[in-house]
């Protein structure tokens, strides 16, 4: 019968060139025939495109073409894949015994679908009438926290490295405005992908513990426009020189097709909201290049710590953003994005500045009046190949920015000053990767061109002009060979860097030093890094050791040449299918900061100035850190507990100089040793019987310093300690209760000197009552700010909305700030400095707010 229907297969093939019938024989480690494994038949891009079982006497016989990919599996055995090629005879497939992996058992609850390294989460399960976005239904997940301003989402307290939907990125690392937009009711999961590997051709060569988001849309989703409209306008108390009427826009719009997906999205408001926040690169692994030209004109803005930006940003925003995916074939994809982001800014407060001295102290204390606008303009196209064999990707981007700031000053130091501060950048990033069979090769090259143009002008009678050209290129090949359990990758490259720097400085009293100057710096660097990994189905370990060979050249002297390594280790123990260890350690040496590279003083604003210095030492970190996380999805239980213990040496230490009305920052030749203690926890508890969630964050810091202030030296010890605990409950449809506390605590000890500490608590409040078709929402904040060692404020913030849902269109009616709160206070202290700031606030507010649900 089976060679009958072989033969029927046969047949029926002819007709298509490509197509070719695949039989053979699977036996065991002993050669006795294996019955009843299952033979999965994946085409190009992990899609099954057929399947089969074999016989009693471990024949079997699929249609297949060539190119894809047959899969052999048996609970028991080790899967195993093979490549169809063209003339193949019949096969014998060996299977060899595998222990059975729990992780890989599919569990399911009403909200949770448990698959190995992916979890599901129904969306329908944790909603309600009162979330609008993906991002309001992500919150409440155990394990889950989003940055509502940003749309920035994390994974058991690590940032996701990648945000697709329906499989596919088309957002990039640009993916806040789906978080916080993408209606909720046109999504019907929300899948985590533990252990991530974008690439596939890297799938088995390396070990990762990075985790992924893939949003699953409804079917309906898929068969028109997903679209949402928001429309409000409002009156509000306001301080002189900002707009008392108040209007927001939002409009999304969604097309998903098999071979197309496009998003596209306008929002506008003069409420608070800085919707540029949301187009922010939320992720840049190797897209991003880590060093950069050091924006040296910086004017202060009157913000203090610890407050929504919402309750005090006058602001005047518009964003549009236009993304849009073409898929090629199975593996192939062509993604085009557009981000424009125009903001225009305005916010008033003080500053109260203590600069902590051996021979007294010196107080700046100012009132502060600001102003900004900024245009930015994005463009992205991105070419990528993605299959089993290979892996290409090229994109080109351009990213434009023109900031104007204006910023007024009275008090111990009067001054008007203004900033243009416009950026210029253009990169091309390539990445190739090809697979023969235990073996990859790669090739990969990212470069970038930045040009900064930039000027301060203070009191019409001081100016800086700067001028920026920036130049990188990092360009490698790689290898990687697998062996059995360990693979060995090698890494052989070469980097390149070119700044040319022109500054020049009016205005300025001879006295204090060189005020113009005219200089480059660059390096070479060959550089080659070998990493060893070792991976079991519970134990997994890397060492890799980079070896940079460089060369540095300024301008101003002859350069000079390094050799450095920074070896690494790093052990990852899955002790249970829930229960994961990590150890690390390393010894790093740190990039050589070109950006101090420069012989004149620089202004920072009307009172700081910032002064280069050619050295070539760097600074060295010896670390050591230890991490367990424990995850029960099923239960709504995740904790992540890390400590770690770093010590550090410099060879440059911070320096701070005071010269007459001017403060002059830079580094000098004197080594100096730190170290310090960092520890993260946190826990989150699904609370299914209330549809609640609870969650407890912890984050303390001790670190020691020195600093060297008009020659001598002044060590200092400093603390901070955050804790957060927070509660939501949903105890019946459409009711919602979110309490949070917040404690946070900063100290610093100066070796001859008191120590200054605060005492910050934060406690907020929100309850929504459905009845009917109506919905009353409350919000409540109450801030206790340690302002002096016996003096504290105390701030309090409410807020009412009454919402109505009809069928097509949800009303709401906000009041804001009820209590007509004027401005809000908090002190810290950084670096021997003491400062209290004050910024006002947003007054009281009333907006009507349309939203349309087509």
């Amino acid at each position: 019968m089976l060679k009958i229907i072989c033969l029927l297969i046969f047949l029926s093939a002819l007709s298509v060139s490509a197509q070719t019938v695949v039989t053979g024989k699977i036996v065991d480690s002993n050669g006795e025939a294996v019955p009843s494994v299952i033979v999965k038949r994946y085409i190009a891009g992990h899609k099954m495109r057929g399947y089969t079982c074999s016989s009693s006497d471990g024949s079997f016989c699929i249609k297949a073409e060539i190119g894809d990919m047959l899969e052999f599996s048996m609970l028991g055995f080790k899967s195993q894949r093979i490549e169809i090629e063209g003339g193949m005879k019949p096969l014998i497939v060996k299977m060899s015994d595998d222990a059975i992996k729990l992780k890989e058992v599919t569990v399911k609850s009403d909200k949770v679908h448990e698959h190995g390294d992916t979890i599901s989460y129904i969306v329908g399960a944790y909603a309600n009438g009162n979330d609008r976005s993906i991002g309001d239904v992500i919150a409440k997940i155990p394990g889950f926290d989003v940055d509502k301003s940003t749309g920035k989402i994390s994974y058991e307290g690590k940032p996701i490295s990648k945000f697709y939907i329906e499989g596919l990125d088309m957002l990039g690392g640009k993916y806040g405005t789906a978080t916080n937009t993408l209606p909720q009711g046109e999504v019907g999961s929300v899948q985590v992908l533990r252990n991530h590997k974008p690439i596939r051709v890297l799938e088995d060569f390396t070990f990762t513990d990075d985790a992924a988001v893939n949003i699953k849309m409804k079917s309906s989703a898929k068969t028109h426009w997903v679209t949402s409209w928001k429309a409000g306008g409002g009156y509000g108390s306001a301080h002189d020189g900002y707009d008392k009427g108040r209007w927001l826009f939002e409009g999304f719009g969604l097309r998903l097709k098999s071979d197309l997906q496009t998003m596209l999205t306008y929002k506008t408001n003069n409420t608070g909201t800085d919707v540029s926040r949301e187009s922010t690169n939320l992720f840049s692994l190797d897209e991003l290049m880590g060093e950069q030209p050091k924006s040296f004109i910086r004017l202060s803005v009157p913000t203090a710590s610890g407050l929504s930006r919402e309750r005090s940003l006058l602001n005047r925003s518009h964003a549009f953003t236009a993304n849009v995916m073409k898929r090629i074939s199975e593996d192939s994809q062509i993604n085009f994005q557009l981000v424009y982001n125009n903001e225009r800014d305005k916010a008033w407060g003080s500053q109260r500045t203590e600069y902590v001295l051996t021979d007294g102290n010196r107080i700046i204390n100012n009132d502060l009046s600001w102003r900004s606008n900024s245009n930015n303009f994005y463009a992205l196209l991105k070419y990528e190949h993605n299959s089993a064999k290979s892996y290409l990707r090229n994109s080109l981007s351009s990213d434009m920015t023109w900031l104007s700031q204006h910023l007024s000053e009275t008090g111990t130091h009067s001054h008007a000053q203004h900033s243009l501060l416009p950026v210029f950048d253009f990169r091309d990033n390539l990445y190739v990767i090809r697979r023969y069979g235990n073996t990859l090769v790669s090739f990969y090259s990212n470069n970038s061109v930045q040009q900064r143009p930039q000027h301060l002008y203070v009191d019409s009678t001081k100016q800086q002009n700067l001028l920026q050209r920036f130049y990188f290129t990092d360009t490698y090949a790689s290898g990687g060979w697998k062996l059995g359990l360990l693979s060995l990758s090698m890494k052989f490259g070469v980097k390149g860097l070119l700044r040319y720097l022109t500054a020049n400085a009016y205005g300025l009293p001879d006295s204090i030093g060189t005020t113009t100057g005219k200089s480059h710096f660059g390096y070479a660097k060959l550089y080659a890094s070998p990493q060893l990994e070792y991976n079991s189905n519970d134990f997994k370990l890397s060492l890799s050791a980079p070896v940079e060979s460089s060369h540095y050249k300024y301008s101003e002297d002859t350069g000079r040449n390094r050799l450095d390594i920074s070896p690494s280790l790093h052990i990852r123990w899955d002790a249970t299918s829930r229960i994961t260890m990590n150890v690390h350690g390393s010894y790093s040496v740190e990039p050589l900061d070109f950006n101090r590279f420069y012989g004149s003083l620089i202004m920072q604003d009307y009172l700081y100035l910032n002064q280069g210095y050619a050295g070539y030492d760097v600074a060295k970190s010896k670390m050591v850190s230890y991490s367990l996380f424990y995850r029960n999805s099923l239960k709504g239980t995740h904790f992540m507990g890390r400590v770690s213990r770093s010590f550090d040496t410099t060879p440059y230490t911070l320096s701070r100089k005071f010269s007459g009305e001017y403060i002059i920052i830079g580094t000098i030749p004197v080594k100096t040793n730190s170290n310090s203690w960092n520890s993260t926890l946190m826990y989150q508890q699904g609370l299914s019987f209330l549809n609640g969630k609870f969650t407890l964050r912890g984050l303390y810091s001790h670190t020691d310093l020195k600093m060297y202030q008009d020659g001598s030296v002044s060590p200092a010890k400093y603390n901070a300690l955050s804790t957060k605990a927070s509660l939501y409950l949903s105890p019946y449809t459409g009711m919602s209760i979110d309490y949070s506390v917040q404690y946070a605590y900063d100290d610093m000890l100066p070796e001859n000197g008191n120590k200054s500490s605060f005492n910050n608590w934060q406690h907020t409040a929100k309850i929504i009552i459905p009845a009917g078709k109506l919905r009353f929402t409350l919000k409540g904040e109450y801030d206790h700010n340690q302002l002096m060692p016996s003096k504290y404020k105390d701030i309090f913030f409410a807020d009412a909305i009454i919402g109505l849902t009809s069928r097509h269109i949800d009303y709401e009616l906000g009041l804001s700030n009820l209590l007509n709160e004027k401005s809000y206070v908090r002190s810290t202290v950084a670096n021997l400095t003491k400062m209290r700031s004050e910024t006002i606030l947003r007054g009281r507010e009333l907006l009507l707010t349309l939203v349309y649900k087509p």
